[in-house]
């Protein structure tokens, strides 16, 4: 497993549960690992697989931020 592997299968490991915790405040923010993607996306050479790995991360990033964003809209209505 090569060093980049190592840190998207890091990130995909602590990202959600970083985000999403019980008292619904985030330990890390979205912007925060929204950031490391783009990093890695930016600095690496990714492989194809690689690449889409990144790509779903990014995209569960999007969810929780939709989600964030419905919940308001309903909590404030």
């Amino acid at each position: 497993m090569t060093l980049i592997d190592q840190e998207i299968a890091h990130i995909a490991r602590v990202m959600m549960p970083s985000m999403q915790t019980a008292s619904g405040i985030p330990i890390l923010p979205p912007a925060y690992w929204h950031k490391r993607l783009l990093n890695l996306l930016d600095r690496a050479c990714l492989s194809r697989s690689q690449f889409y790995a990144v790509d779903r991360l990014m995209i569960q990033i999007e969810y929780v931020l939709a989600s964030a964003i419905t919940a308001r809209v309903y909590t404030a209505a």
